[in-house]
């Protein structure tokens, strides 16, 4: 598939004309497409087959990974000023095993984290609500079960990288291989379409548009198998798309009983 750029000049069409032709593309392919390409497993089954591929791959219980990334933008905006330095609008994507977009959330101003945007979503809200994980539980023979339902149980993060603990550091190596996805979803993304990957030189306006246009085109071309080239992929840390852990500790009782356990369970399969 072709790259998505704004057209700067094309032969007998003048340049305004042609960036009011890519504004109304992008925006009747989102109206059209996303919904229907960037959704939720719909039931229980399709949950089920999204652990299932994250416990043969990576070896880690979950059924997606939550991650946020920036995209700059021309703006001189206080709160669009970013902790890169640059002014950039900050979204959110929680990535599936194949690395499609299960849900995004684009368009905040860069100044804002990627937990308040969370937060802030109505997928967070339905969550906690219990509205939209499955009720059920993954059981871990000889240690217990993981609900997938509230309070925050279904939100794991890796221990402190300080940690000594060698449990610990077994289990932030398996979360940060099954978070390998998002990282590889995000460096398909601009590496693909590359309006996303430098400076976005449209109108503030556009631009949630033009995100959403290019995670749509991206689930599409992995519903439709199209290959990602090599020399199209980005490296995540080189564009800095990742901000780093926030040092503010926002664990519940429960998740840090739940994350022990999961620690433990992976440390049995480790000795064994």
């Amino acid at each position: 598939m072709a790259a998505l750029t704004p057209p700067l000049a094309t032969s007998g069409v003048a340049p305004s004309t042609a960036c009011t032709i890519f504004n109304h593309v992008i925006r009747c392919i989102v109206q059209a497409l996303y919904d229907d390409y960037v959704v939720l497993p719909r039931n229980e089954e399709e949950w089920k087959n999204e652990l299932n591929v994250f416990l043969e791959n990576w070896e880690f219980p979950c059924v997606g990974a939550w991650e946020g990334f920036h995209v700059y933008i021309s703006c001189n905006l206080k709160n669009f000023f970013s902790f890169i330095k640059r002014y950039s609008v900050t979204n959110m994507g929680f990535i599936g095993a194949n690395k499609r977009f299960l849900w995004a959330g684009v368009g905040a101003p860069g100044s804002v984290h990627d937990s308040t945007l969370l937060q802030s979503s109505e997928i967070f809200r339905s969550i906690e609500s219990g509205h939209c994980l499955p009720n059920q539980v993954l059981r871990l023979p000889g240690y217990g079960e993981i609900p997938f339902t509230p309070p925050r149980a279904w939100l794991l993060k890796a221990y402190p990288d300080t940690t000594r603990c060698p449990k610990q550091k077994n289990f932030n190596n398996k979360l940060r291989s099954a978070r390998v996805v998002s990282e590889h979803a995000y460096g398909m993304l601009k590496g693909r379409w590359r309006i996303l990957y430098k400076k976005t030189e449209c109108r503030r306006s556009s631009v949630k548009a033009i995100i959403m246009c290019c995670i749509a085109l991206h689930n599409i071309c992995i519903h439709r198998n199209d290959p990602c080239s090599p020399r199209w992929k980005l490296e995540v840390e080189e564009l800095n798309l990742v901000r780093k852990a926030s040092k503010r500790t926002q664990d519940k009782q429960l998740a840090n009983d739940i994350r022990g356990r999961v620690a433990e369970w992976l440390w049995s399969l480790h000795n064994h």
